[in-house]
């Protein structure tokens, strides 16, 4: 995800700055103090991401509960409602969260993409990719997705250093669109949520049904 950032960022001509929070690192105080030093208001674009173990959440809010296995030291969860709630009340220009990790939640039915499939790409430096300045320069509003739904796991495929079936399928689907004049976040998400599913089927904890909510207007 870093390395594709890091490509969007030099073809688009926006200053990619990250913070990367690992492990112990990764608190609810820390990830308040990144989110408290964002600017209320900007043209920025904001890409939280978030890889690791989901809980449900037993407050029933809509987004999965961030937490990580074995912690050793006191550790307080974090809630993804709780971030996606103080990144909407803050204005960028364009608002990107992704949980790669199990329990998401349907919000409203409304919002979500449902359909199916894609074929392997690898993203280069020397790629044109011209849907991007569509997607990223031309693209104001908030998405929010997860990579399973309630009772699902987040699915990982064993060996590959890549990442998750979601975050893989979620670049594979960014980089098959981008590479056509138009691309819109609805056929991205939409093939992502159909690859997540197809990859997964046949898995011993049953198909991954990535969810997605996103509310966009094209400037």
């Amino acid at each position: 995800m870093q390395k594709t950032l890091e490509v969007i960022s030099k073809k688009i001509g926006c200053q990619l700055d990250m913070c990367t929070l690992v492990d112990d690192q990764f608190t609810s105080d820390d990830i308040q103090t990144w989110l408290e030093g964002l600017p209320k208001v900007s043209n920025d674009i904001v890409f939280f991401y978030y890889t690791g173990h989901g809980s449900k959440d037993g407050l029933a809010k809509p987004w999965p509960v961030l937490c990580v296995w074995n912690k050793m030291s006191p550790y307080k969860a974090l809630g993804g409602s709780a971030v996606v709630n103080y990144l909407k009340q803050s204005k960028h220009r364009l608002t990107i969260i992704l949980f790669d990790c199990c329990n998401g939640t349907y919000v409203d039915k409304n919002h979500f993409t449902h359909i199916p499939k894609g074929h392997e790409v690898m993203m280069q430096d020397t790629m044109t990719l011209p849907g991007l300045e569509t997607l990223f320069l031309q693209t104001k509003g908030f998405i929010v997705g997860a990579a399973a739904a309630p009772r699902e796991k987040s699915l990982c495929q064993l060996g590959v250093p890549a990442g998750s079936v979601f975050s893989i399928e979620l670049i594979k689907a960014l980089i098959h669109y981008c590479s056509k004049e138009y691309s819109s976040w609805k056929k991205i998400l939409a093939k992502t949520y159909q690859n997540s599913v197809k990859e997964t089927e046949d898995d011993k904890g049953g198909p991954q049904h990535a969810i997605f909510r996103y509310e966009l207007k094209t400037s």
